[in-house]
């Protein structure tokens, strides 16, 4: 059976600033942002090149402060009523933490070797 169609995309949504978000929708959101973040910075990381322990932790923090700032300061959303910091900030974590590392080796592989 299909999706149920939404009213609105969750892209018309976001920019729209809208504060009536279901969790799932929220969810969904974080989860692609962090996709999108961990290609580019997989890909910078890769150019520039950092290596070692440093590029992992300003991986996790940079990813970690944007899905803050998008979710407390631009959505102005009350983290408690969607299960709170650690729910938000660790939603996609893991699939994007490892698509940042295939596309920082991929990227580092192919321009320094």
């Amino acid at each position: 059976m299909p999706e149920k169609t939404r009213s609105k995309s969750l892209t018309k949504k976001l920019i729209d600033k809208e504060d009536n978000w279901t969790l799932a929708e929220l969810q969904e959101v974080i989860h692609w942002i962090r996709q999108a973040l961990a290609l580019v910075l997989g890909f910078v990381w890769g150019l520039i090149p950092l290596t070692g322990l440093a590029s992992f932790i300003g991986y996790m923090v940079l990813s970690s402060a944007t899905i803050m700032a998008l979710y407390g300061n631009y959505l102005n959303i009350d983290e408690e009523e969607y299960g709170g910091h650690i729910g938000l900030l660790g939603e996609g974590l893991t699939p994007s933490f490892f698509l940042f590392l295939l596309t920082w080796t991929l990227t580092y592989t192919a321009i320094h070797f």
